[in-house]
């Protein structure tokens, strides 16, 4: 297009400077002629120039419906790349940008579909063992099996519906590009509503909490995301609970370096291998040995909050508690202490 653009001044300025050489050549007495074949090369130049400044639009033109046949002929729901190996040279780079939206769109609809079917998975398997056990409880004229039966129900209803509440965050996290809204959030107030949210279950465990917090955290407000920082740590210190055995122990710490808010959650369980680590943060995956419990979707969640947040998920071993360490970086704003 630059080029066009320079054709039609580039063709008078050569036409202007074929005239005056012209003249000169007649005004010292050129022969009639010499000055005619001087004459004739300078209009069939401008003739050249004329055609192939009007055949690019053309060429375009044309080049730009040939893509367009090309995009309108993909079969519905298939996403193929556009091919380049026949692409006009003045449209090469506006279909590498199409083929790698084509990608991305394509790796979304490949993503959707397995995480629906795995859902679909996931769900159904509780929903059969709620059925087996109600009709357990309805045949059976033992009332110490109907309570068993129901008391499996009741738990089976619980894992289905934090299940659903996870399938729902994930969902909403992995749509949204960019972070949400900041507000004002106070540290130690979720640290708080976090330890007393689970206090029955630690209790009926006798798991101890060994807490270790920067003494500056206690009245520090920072501008974030208070719903992200609630679930990533919430989800953090329930997994950690899950997998601590009675009477074992659970390690939180929260530090604030900079700007980088650092939560540490360890645990004295069974661990995981270390093989497993990339394994266990993407979505339904869990750990080959089949030793860490949960949804598969906790430690998702967890790292997509932190990269949402300009930070990283680390998963590895505890030398302390020989269990899971899983440190859990993001970047927030200082507001004041």
């Amino acid at each position: 297009m630059y080029q066009e653009k320079l054709l039609w001044p580039l063709s008078i300025l050569l036409i202007i400077t074929f005239l005056t050489l012209g003249l000169g050549l007649y005004l010292n007495g050129a022969t009639t002629i010499f000055y005619l074949a001087f004459i004739s090369t300078i209009l069939l130049v401008f003739v050249l120039i004329n055609i192939h400044r009007n055949t690019l639009p053309t060429k375009i033109t044309d080049s730009l419906a040939q893509l367009t046949k090309q995009l309108k002929g993909f079969e519905s729901g298939k996403i193929d790349d556009i091919p380049l190996n026949n692409c006009p040279s003045e449209l090469i780079a506006l279909s590498l940008v199409i083929n790698a939206h084509l990608k991305l769109e394509s790796d979304r609809i490949t993503h959707e579909q397995m995480f629906s079917s795995e859902a679909s998975h996931e769900l159904r398997t509780p929903l059969a063992g709620i059925r087996i056990q109600a009709q357990i409880a309805q045949r059976t004229k033992n009332p110490e099996q109907q309570q068993k039966a129901l008391t499996s129900i009741i738990k089976a209803i619980d894992r289905s519906s934090r299940l659903v509440q996870q399938l729902l965050i994930y969902s909403r996290l992995t749509k949204r590009r960019t972070n949400a809204e900041c507000s004002t959030v106070i540290l130690s107030e979720i640290i708080t509503r976090l330890i007393e949210s689970h206090q029955e279950t630690q209790n009926e465990r006798h798991i101890k909490l060994l807490l270790n917090i920067d003494q500056s955290i206690d009245s520090l407000s920072i501008g974030s995301h208070e719903e992200h920082l609630t679930i990533l740590f919430d989800n953090l210190y329930t997994n950690a609970l899950n997998n601590t055995p009675v009477q074992g122990m659970v390690s939180l710490s929260l530090t604030l370096v900079g700007e980088q808010l650092s939560f540490v959650i360890e645990d004295s369980g069974l661990g995981v291998p270390a093989s497993d680590f990339a394994r266990i943060v993407k979505p339904f995956q869990k750990s080959q040995d089949g030793k860490l419990k949960g949804t598969g979707l906790g430690l998702a969640i967890c790292d997509r909050i932190t990269s949402l947040h300009e930070g990283r998920l680390i998963l590895s071993q505890s030398s302390e508690l020989k269990g899971l360490a899983v440190r859990a970086h993001v970047i927030v704003n200082i507001l004041a202490s």
